[in-house]
């Protein structure tokens, strides 16, 4: 079994362990909640650099991805033209056999139609050499009669160049293409009429005329094509003036048709799928409202009931303030009766009076927050201070 070298650690992974120890270090405090500022700073540092590391190694990665595919089509590629290679060389192994059967074939050939070849092979020689002096002779005269044009040319030149008047240049125009002297005259009148600013005018009126008649068919056919495309129903109807405007033949306006009716329901069913999806969804949203709806009913009874019990508590403690003035004015009373009987001082009669008053209402005002807590509503502070309000005001009254 082949053990793996060990791989020597370069500066950027000792330098990626301390930043790790460091940050599972900074992590333990942070979790702890004893971070300073500067330890905030190296912790933030710590993570742009990991975040900046885990991107170059995905950017890597996907390189590698990209780089390993364009391998793979490579590696297809070569195994593609392998297999044609392969195929190329049966087709050749198949000619040469083809070859070599022909070659055979030759070899077997019979001495007479040898000879008979070289007598053909004669007569050919004997046919290029007369047909090459043939040639020679044809190309003399070719020269000759090519000189004499070239000469006829110069001459013609030479009057054009020596004409004065433009009507002087169509006459020599006109018997070199081989009128006679006054008929190529009358042609250069002719042509010289025809070339006046009259002429020309009338000319550009008539091609003027007749593009605007154009035109104004072309309008015409168009509009009325446009009229039979918006009242057409189908493509079909749509697309039978189309192709008749635009030079179409019947199955490639029966195509087009297909095509775009094609279009149209694939759009239909898209929009239909679409309009479901979105039904779909309306009808989650209300069934999740009605579900909401009812949660929200339900808790608003909770809270009429809560409401209810807190109201009866409330008036449950009112009563009990109410009994607890009527005992203090009655443990009043009785005090007064009791310090006339007894000849002990009046203020210590009193305070010990409202000292065990004030003990009861404590006691009291603690069972019902206890009471008020199970029922989960806030204890009721204003019966509490109404209570001890009136202590104090007995006891301001008795002094």
């Amino acid at each position: 079994m082949n053990r793996r070298a060990p791989v020597a650690h370069t500066d950027a992974d000792i330098a990626r362990d301390a930043r790790r120890e460091s940050l599972g270090v900074l992590l333990s405090r942070l979790e702890r909640k004893t971070l300073t500022a500067t330890e905030a700073a190296l912790l933030r540092a710590h993570v742009h650099v990991e975040i900046a590391e885990r991107d170059h190694m995905d950017r890597m990665r996907r390189g590698l991805d990209r780089h390993r595919q364009e391998q793979q089509r490579r590696l297809d590629a070569a195994d593609a033209a392998i297999v044609e290679a392969e195929q190329d060389r049966a087709r050749a192994e198949e000619q040469l056999a083809e070859a070599r059967h022909c070659i055979d074939l030759l070899h077997a050939v019979d001495a007479s139609r040898v000879q008979g070849a070289q007598h053909i092979i004669d007569e050919r020689d004997q046919a290029l050499a007369a047909a090459g002096q043939c040639f020679e002779m044809a190309h003399e005269k070719r020269i000759d009669r090519q000189a004499r044009r070239a000469d006829a040319a110069e001459a013609y030149l030479a009057r054009l160049h020596r004409a004065e008047t433009y009507a002087d240049h169509l006459a020599i125009l006109g018997e070199h293409q081989g009128l006679t002297p006054e008929a190529a005259r009358a042609a250069a009148t002719f042509a010289v009429a025809a070339e006046s600013q009259a002429a020309i005018g009338a000319e550009h009126e008539r091609a003027h005329a007749i593009a605007l008649a154009t035109e104004t068919a072309r309008a015409h056919r168009a509009e009325a094509l446009l009229g039979r495309v918006r009242a057409a129903r189908y493509w079909v109807d749509v697309w039978t003036p189309l192709g008749m405007f635009y030079g179409l033949t019947p199955e490639q306006t029966g195509q087009e048709a297909r095509a775009r009716r094609t279009a149209s329901e694939r759009t239909a069913d898209d929009r239909a799928k679409k309009a479901e999806a979105e039904a779909a969804t309306l009808r989650g949203i209300c069934e999740s409202n009605k579900r909401a709806y009812v949660d929200a009913v339900k808790s608003l009874r909770v809270v009429e009931k809560r409401l209810a019990a807190v109201e009866a508590e409330r008036n449950r403690e009112r009563k009990h303030a109410i009994k607890a003035s009527q005992r203090a004015d009655t443990f009043r009373r009785r005090a007064v009766a009791e310090c006339v009987t007894c000849a002990c001082p009046r203020e210590q009669h009193a305070s010990r009076l409202y000292a065990v008053a004030r003990a009861r209402l404590d006691g009291l005002l603690d069972d019902m927050g206890r009471a008020a807590s199970q029922l989960g509503t806030r204890p009721a502070h204003d019966v509490a201070e109404y209570l001890y309000a009136a202590i104090e005001h007995a006891r301001k009254d008795q002094g």
